[in-house]
């Protein structure tokens, strides 16, 4: 399972990210798209296992799944094609395409506590 791999590199992205934010990181928002392949359940488990001993020991992952979208080099329509297997324009059927969005894994969001309140709570 590339999910693992995958969790665990998310993990030591959001910390390097907010290295210089004190705090407690409270979610990640996460776009996938419909051609990475990850398996978004796998990488949640894989994420609430590996996030233990971390600053993301109590975030919650959220994952938003983004669908493919081509820009078709015949018609110059674009738009989601009706197999994501068989990448064709959706408007004329040709298979000149250019995969515009479903490819991205990108961490769009990261939430943090202010290291104020966290203090304040205990």
């Amino acid at each position: 399972m590339h999910e693992f791999s995958l969790a665990d590199e998310l993990i030591r992205s959001v910390e390097r990210l907010a290295a210089h934010h004190p705090g407690t990181i409270r979610s990640v928002e996460l776009q996938i798209g419909a051609l990475t392949a990850v398996n978004q359940e796998a990488l949640q488990t894989a994420f609430a296992v590996l996030r233990d001993g971390t600053r993301l020991a109590v975030c919650e992952l959220l994952c938003r799944a983004l669908p493919v979208v081509v820009a078709c080099t015949s018609c110059g329509q674009q738009g989601e094609p009706e197999d994501s297997l068989l990448l064709r324009c959706p408007a004329c059927g040709s298979g000149r395409v250019e995969v515009t969005s479903g490819r991205q894994l990108d961490i769009v969001r990261i939430s943090l506590e202010d290291a104020s309140a966290d203090a304040q709570d205990r």
